[in-house]
C-alpha cells in the first residue's frame, strides 16, 4: 500500500486488492493474434494469465467458435493497434460481445459431429489462415455452421475469400507502415 499499488485500476475494483483470484477454463482466447486465428481449447481445466481470455464452455461451442464463420465476425469487429507484425487485438469485453450461433440451433446428429471435428482440430496444429482453410476437417467443421446459416457455395467460398482478405491486409498494413519508420 506504501507503492499505491492499492489505488491501480485493476487493484482498487478488487475486495481484497492483493489477491489474485485463481481463473481457469477450457477455452481461451489470445488477446492478441496474427494468422494463427482459433479460440484454443483444453481437455481439462488450466490456468490463464492475463495474455488470455477464459471460459468453460461445451465442446459443441468450441466448435461453433472456431469456425470461420466465427473468426471472420471477429476479425469485422477486431481492432488493430499496430504491434509490429499486425496482430488482431481483442478485450475481454470483446469476447464477451461476440456474436455466436447458439447450440441449440443444430440437431444433435450436427452437434456430435461438430464435437468429433473440433476433437480432432484440438489433435494438431492450427496453421495460418491461408492454409488453414484448406483443411478438410476445418471445411467439415465450417459446412456444418454454412448448413444452418444456408450458406449456398459462393456465399461459403466469399466468406474464406473474405477472412482471408481482411487477415491480408492487416498484416499488409503492419508491414508496410514499418518500412516507413
Amino acid at each position: 500500500e506504501s507503492q499505491k499499488f492499492h489505488l491501480r485500476p485493476t487493484c482498487r475494483a478488487r475486495q481484497r486488492w492483493w489477491d489474485c483470484p485463481e481463473e481457469k477454463g477450457n477455452s481461451f482466447w489470445g488477446k492478441e493474434l496474427r494468422d494463427r486465428i482459433a479460440v484454443f481449447i483444453s481437455n481439462s481445466l488450466i490456468f490463464a494469465d492475463c495474455r488470455l481470455y477464459i471460459a468453460t464452455v461445451e465442446r459443441t461451442l468450441q466448435a461453433i467458435l472456431n469456425s470461420t464463420v466465427a473468426i471472420f465476425g471477429n476479425e469485422i469487429n477486431a481492432r488493430y493497434y499496430g504491434g509490429g507484425g499486425g496482430p488482431r487485438s481483442v478485450m475481454v469485453y470483446e469476447v464477451q460481445q461476440q456474436l455466436v450461433l447458439l447450440p441449440s440451433v443444430f440437431d444433435e446428429n450436427q452437434k456430435l459431429f461438430l464435437e468429433s471435428i473440433i476433437n480432432r482440430l484440438s489433435d494438431r496444429d492450427i496453421l495460418p489462415i491461408f492454409d488453414e482453410i484448406y483443411q478438410p476437417d476445418r471445411r467439415a467443421l465450417d459446412e456444418v455452421v454454412f448448413d444452418v446459416l444456408g450458406l449456398t457455395a459462393g456465399e461459403r467460398e466469399a466468406v474464406y475469400e473474405a477472412v482471408v482478405e481482411l487477415v491480408r491486409n492487416r498484416l499488409d498494413k503492419a508491414q508496410s507502415l514499418g518500412k516507413k519508420r
